[in-house]
Parts: C-alpha cells; sequence; structure tokens
C-alpha cells in the first residue's frame, strides 16, 4: 500500500521558523502568512534541526490545540488530506489519527 503525504512546502519566510532548534515556538504574524500550514509542516514531519523534534511520520505523538472549533475544523481537514494515504486508523469523533510509525 501507498503511504504517501501530501505536505505544502514551506514559504521562504516560514523556514527559520521551522528550522528553530526551540521547542515551543512564538510567532507574531498576520492574517495570510500561513501559520496553519507551518503548523501542519511541524506536526507532521517534525520542527527544528534533524532529529531535533520529531513529527508524526517518525513516531511522534503530537497534539494540535485550537482556540476555537470552527479553526480546529479547518485544522482537521488540512490533516485529514495531507494524510488521508498514510494512517493506519481514523477516529472522526475524537478526532484523531493514527500512523504505522506510532504518530
Amino acid at each position: 500500500m501507498n503511504k504517501r503525504v501530501y505536505l505544502p512546502k514551506p514559504l521562504p519566510h516560514q523556514i527559520p521558523v521551522l528550522g528553530s532548534s526551540a521547542r515551543m515556538k512564538v510567532v507574531c504574524c498576520g492574517r495570510r502568512w500561513g501559520k496553519s500550514k507551518a503548523g501542519l509542516l511541524a506536526c507532521v514531519e517534525g520542527h527544528g534541526p534533524p532529529g531535533c523534534h520529531k513529527g508524526a511520520i517518525e513516531g511522534g505523538e503530537i497534539w494540535w490545540v485550537a482556540p476555537s472549533f470552527p479553526i480546529a475544523s479547518m485544522i482537521w481537514r488540512d490533516l485529514k488530506h495531507a494524510l488521508r494515504d498514510a494512517w493506519s486508523a481514523k477516529n472522526e469523533v475524537d478526532r484523531r489519527i493514527e500512523l504505522e510509525s506510532g504518530g
């Protein structure tokens, strides 16, 4: 079975944030900066220098917390789309995706 993951490419201004070794990142930016897309990349692929903070595809257990239900719904939709060929289990009620890596 093809375990392909569909992720957007990071924009040039997102690369320094995603490459930072800081465990938690605070980014002050406006609309259309790509905060949700950068969060998707960080959660699925990991962030920081190689091996620093592993993502779900490497077996990391990731939680994504959103400030409101509409925002959480948008993020859930994007996450399902990105991992549509890669999950081993998906639960719509709990909004949980499990990958073969354990992530």
